[in-house]
């Protein structure tokens, strides 16, 4: 077993399975362990998992409620299950719904008078919050390493993130095994979810030599390894790659922040929330490229080169094509390569997602390479539709 210690997060890595974990929870007595709704319950893991919690010999809840684009309903329904069982530690098994939930329930329970969606305006910012434990079962989150909640105010047809430093996870236990059972969409979405966020963070207004180096890094990984678990689900090395890479560009992130692609995503699954967050970005993320690429030519630069692609004596021309293509490839090949027409979304819509994006997503477009109008935010979503 390794052990690191990042920013407020302790990563533990070179786990062969949960029952390695034993010494992590020598200090709670009373734990709350959070799940999504079906994908853990029907996995060999689940049977695992509750044979280890068991043999801890301590009080333990299983709430397994989380949903995909979780909201503020969703912490408020997890917090009046929990909250007569006082726990003192959330351990949070899934991917990066469980885990944002996870985070937003841990300050619920230290405050349970304010509303989530306070933090999120930034009315308010939590001093404290009980511990969370992050197991993540997906590869591109990113949330089990740093300070990012994403959730979902149904009220307000808003999906938006919150960042603050008591929501660094207090451990986070990356355990290959537990991401065997993905299917291939998660494998892709997942994957898809962690390239963006390592190529959003490398160009992004706000990227430093540290960033630049953690997105790179990921890039080459997820490329190197996306195929091969992609068609081979079971090789645990693979699986295990692709978590490093997610925990990278998570890192990446939580110092330089999304960029475009994430504006634009966050109010398509906010108004549509059965259309995977992954899914969301793989459409996006060829037309965002190839808008933003001149404003930011060197970074891409860097980019198509983790990439594999061929800069040196190639025009910037060659190069984005170069990249385009690549990527046309990799979302075809994960059968990614969909429309928002094919799932939902209509012309009259494009109108009140550009409306959301210029209102509630400034902060990740002031991020990007270039900031775009209203209209040209539009011309994107028409382009994919």
């Amino acid at each position: 077993m390794k052990y690191l210690s990042l920013t407020k997060t302790n990563l533990i890595f070179g786990l062969k399975g949960i029952e390695d974990s034993v010494g992590v929870f020598d200090n709670f007595r009373k734990i709350v362990i959070l799940t999504g709704k079906t994908h853990l319950k029907v996995s060999e893991n689940y049977e695992r998992i509750f044979k280890f919690f068991s043999s801890l010999g301590k009080e333990f809840l299983f709430v397994s409620e989380v949903t995909p684009n979780p909201t503020t309903d969703l912490v408020d329904k997890c917090f009046e299950l929990t909250k007569d069982f006082e726990p003192d530690v959330i351990v949070a098994i899934g991917g990066g719904s469980v885990i944002d939930t996870a985070k937003l329930l841990s300050v619920k329970i230290v405050y349970p008078n304010i509303e989530v969606w306070e933090y999120v305006e930034g009315f308010r910012i939590a001093e404290k919050s009980i511990p969370v434990i992050s197991i993540p079962t997906t590869s591109g989150t990113g949330s089990e390493v740093n300070r990012i909640a994403v959730i979902t105010n149904t009220k307000k047809i808003q999906k938006r993130s919150v960042k603050m430093d008591v929501l660094y996870p207090y451990f986070s236990l990356l355990i290959p095994s537990m991401t065997l059972t993905l299917n291939k969409f998660l494998t892709s979405t997942t994957a898809i979810d962690a390239l963006s966020h390592a190529i959003e963070s490398l160009v992004s207004r706000k990227s430093t030599f540290i960033t630049q180096a953690l997105a790179e890094k990921s890039i080459k990984i997820i490329i190197e390894n996306i195929f091969r678990a992609y068609n081979d689900g079971s090789n645990l090395e693979v699986r295990e790659n692709l978590q490093y890479a997610s925990v990278l560009s998570g890192i990446a992130i939580d110092i330089s922040g999304v960029g475009l692609m994430h504006a634009l995503e966050h109010p398509i699954t906010a108004r549509f929330p059965h259309i995977s967050h992954g899914q969301g970005l793989a459409i996006l993320i060829k037309k965002v490229i190839e808008h933003s690429f001149m404003f930011s030519v060197e970074k891409y630069r860097i980019v198509a080169e983790a990439m594999g692609i061929r800069t040196r004596g190639n025009s910037d021309f060659s190069i984005l094509h170069s990249m385009l293509d690549a990527f046309e490839y990799l979302i075809s090949y994960l059968n990614l390569n969909k429309k928002l027409s094919d799932l939902g979304v209509e012309k009259s819509d494009i109108k009140y997602l550009a409306d959301d994006v210029v209102s509630y997503m400034t902060t990740s477009l002031q991020n990007s390479p270039y900031t775009p109008t209203k209209d040209s935010i539009e011309k994107i979503y028409r382009e994919i539709l």
